[in-house]
């Protein structure tokens, strides 16, 4: 439940050295991670039935540490919360954090609560939720540091709270990768390429390099993309969601 966090000096593989180095890399670090956490690393339930799993949006519940609200804040957002317009408090961040967490976990443990679903904690683009990562091997410094998670997750544990971390990875955020030609496919192709992927994911047909569609669209990674998953076979390349999309509109398959 708490993975160490790359150092300056690590070599991320790329996606492009080959799928077994870039999954023997994810095992010497979930490995390296079990043993710097010095806490038990606990198993998945067999059942849920007798979990009452409380969710958190780690932004929006609890300001324990004031000193990082002005961390990684979106570009429009003042740095002091007084200053932000009425209209845009829904979208702002409002500075809670992993600290906030971990002051609170007696007051859930009262609850009946038994287990944690913690929101995107790592690296992103600025948004309160944090569902558009940038980086998971490093913690979003807004939300606190890699030992502040290690100590939730012993406290946690300790009053036999599961922590279960929101680890995103079928979409993933850089803001200079582009689909190629710098335009991604228009509404009415997103949607009719998003389906046929779906349609073929559920018939079985997923080829040796995964799903395929005609009207998918090359991605162009720059650089800064997260190393190990930059790879076209990783994303649905059908063009950007909408809000319907993700409120189970029209199309049944992600953009990326």
């Amino acid at each position: 439940a708490a993975a160490g966090a790359a150092g300056a000096d690590e070599r991320l593989p790329r996606a492009s050295s080959g799928v077994n180095e870039v999954k023997q890399w994810a095992t010497n670090r979930v490995n390296r991670a079990v043993g710097d956490f010095g806490g038990t690393r606990r198993a998945s339930p067999a059942s849920w039935q007798d979990r009452v799993v409380y969710q958190i949006v780690v932004d929006r519940f609890n300001n324990g540490n004031e000193s990082n609200d002005a961390l990684n804040l979106p570009a429009w957002q003042p740095a002091d919360p007084r200053d932000v317009r009425y209209d845009d408090v829904p979208r702002a961040r409002h500075g809670g954090d992993l600290r906030g967490v971990v002051d609170r976990l007696e007051y859930l443990a009262d609850l009946g609560v038994n287990a944690l679903w913690l929101t995107p904690v790592f690296a992103n683009d600025a948004e309160y939720h944090a569902y558009c990562t940038t980086d998971p091997t490093r913690i979003d410094p807004a939300f606190g540091t890699l030992d502040t998670l290690r100590e939730l997750v012993a406290k946690a544990h300790a009053l036999d709270i599961l922590v279960v971390l929101d680890v995103v990875i079928n979409h993933l955020c850089d803001a200079r990768t582009t689909y190629a030609g710098g335009t991604p496919p228009p509404r009415d192709v997103h949607v009719q390429c998003a389906n046929e992927l779906s349609a073929a994911y559920w018939a079985g047909d997923v080829g040796g390099g995964g799903v395929r569609s005609a009207h998918q669209t090359n991605l162009s990674f720059a650089d800064s993309f997260f190393p190990p998953l930059a790879a076209q076979r990783f994303y649905s390349r059908c063009g950007a969601n909408s809000g319907d999309d993700t409120a189970g509109g029209d199309a049944g398959a992600g953009g990326g």
